[in-house]
């Protein structure tokens, strides 16, 4: 059992993450936000109580580990620019691009000043885009023939050879853009019509692959 120090009231299936920068640091969140510094064996508070909601997405800039970003189930995102050091009194800034459940977190390969977050609900715009690491975002739902519909949005991954193409798995299968998050279509190569509440993306012995996971 890898939770020594962890006291805190999660959502049922808490996010749980990797900083792709160093295999010993691990984050999770609650009503607070947590951190691991040695594989799981202890974990320290990192961030104050949030004000609402509860911690339901996160992600790590690559390339720079005080670069964090978090999302809550009531449609806040925190940000902080020094995570590596952040503890139990310190606040992160937050803003709220709209309300609802934030339902993943991605950086950009590349660059972490640019990030993606996704809601998973039905009304308002379902994906975003933030170009200064989290403190401001704009709708990238796409408009006309290239709208996305309106179902929740699960997941994001950017491909690493391309990070103009991005994929994002919803209720209705996974869907494409080619120019960043303008314009959208649906996945038409044969992939069902299935929730898709989890997407991975990286490479392997043939390339790129993409993998895309089912509700049941």
């Amino acid at each position: 059992v890898a939770n020594a120090g962890l006291s805190d009231s999660f959502l049922f299936i808490p996010p749980f993450l990797l900083d792709p920068n160093d295999s010993n640091r691990l984050w999770t969140g609650g009503r607070r936000l947590w951190r691991s510094d040695n594989g799981a064996t202890s974990w320290l508070p990192a961030s104050t109580l949030l004000p609402s909601g509860r911690v339901s997405a996160l992600a790590v800039a690559p390339g720079m580990s005080d670069r964090v970003i978090a999302g809550t189930s009531d449609g806040a995102i925190h940000y902080t620019t020094a995570a590596r050091s952040s503890g139990g009194n310190t606040v992160w800034s937050s803003t709220r691009p709209r309300a609802g459940f934030v339902s993943s977190l991605t950086f950009h390969p590349e660059d972490p000043g640019i990030a993606w977050a996704t809601y998973a609900g039905f009304g308002g715009a379902h994906v975003w885009s933030s170009n200064d690491g989290g403190r401001s975002w704009t709708s990238m739902d796409g408009a006309g023939e290239g709208a996305l519909p309106d179902i929740p949005v699960h997941s994001l991954v950017v491909d690493p050879t391309r990070p103009t193409r991005l994929f994002i798995g919803t209720d209705l299968g996974v869907f494409v853009s080619l120019d960043g998050g303008m314009s959208w279509s649906v996945e038409t190569s044969g992939f069902p019509n299935a929730v898709t509440e989890s997407l991975s993306i990286g490479r392997g012995p043939e390339g790129v692959s993409l993998f895309a996971f089912t509700h049941g």
